[in-house]
């Protein structure tokens, strides 16, 4: 039986590499602080009930800002749960950046405002009222994109500042 690319991408990382890859020291030390914090009677049920919980994507609903924006299986995490718990807004409901930023602080109470309005600052440039309606959706989709592809994102604008106005790239 022949392994696929990514098997063979993942078999050969060394420890050290496939850890950090995957964020295990991260887990592994919330999980341990998580047990030790309830004094559960049976830790390696506690343990592995914490690692399902972070397959299933159910870890981040109230942890602190830094955890959730910690890893991309995180950030991802924390979308599908805000995606999940205002799935009752419908297509033409209407908010401003503040309410979306509210919203996101009922799941995530240090959410850091600086980040949500630096994340939606390209959309609120198309507006030059801050509490100007937007449809929830847009909203919603744009900031989704902008906090799960983040550190991607950075990296475009500081190469496009590099560039300045009127440079192009070179395909050489």
């Amino acid at each position: 039986m022949s392994r696929n690319r990514s098997e063979d991408e993942r078999f050969s990382l060394t420890p050290q590499q496939y850890l950090d890859r995957y964020h295990i020291p991260l887990y592994l030390e919330d999980a341990i602080s998580l047990v030790l914090e309830t004094r559960d009677d049976r830790p390696l049920d506690a343990i592995h009930k914490y690692f399902n919980s972070v397959l299933q994507g159910s870890h981040v609903l109230l942890r602190e800002f830094s955890f959730i924006n910690a890893t991309p299986r995180n950030r991802l995490a924390f979308i599908r749960l805000f995606v999940d718990t205002y799935c009752s807004f419908g297509p033409d409901s209407a908010i401003t950046f503040q309410d979306h930023w509210q919203l996101t602080t009922v799941l995530c109470p240090d959410f850091s405002q600086a980040f949500h309005n630096s994340a939606l600052s390209t959309l609120q440039e198309g507006s030059a009222d801050p509490i100007a309606l937007h449809p929830f959706k847009d909203i919603s989709a744009y900031f989704q994109v902008m906090f799960v592809f983040w550190e991607f994102m950075e990296a475009v604008k500081k190469l496009f500042d590099e560039l300045g106005p009127g440079s192009t790239l070179d395909r050489a």
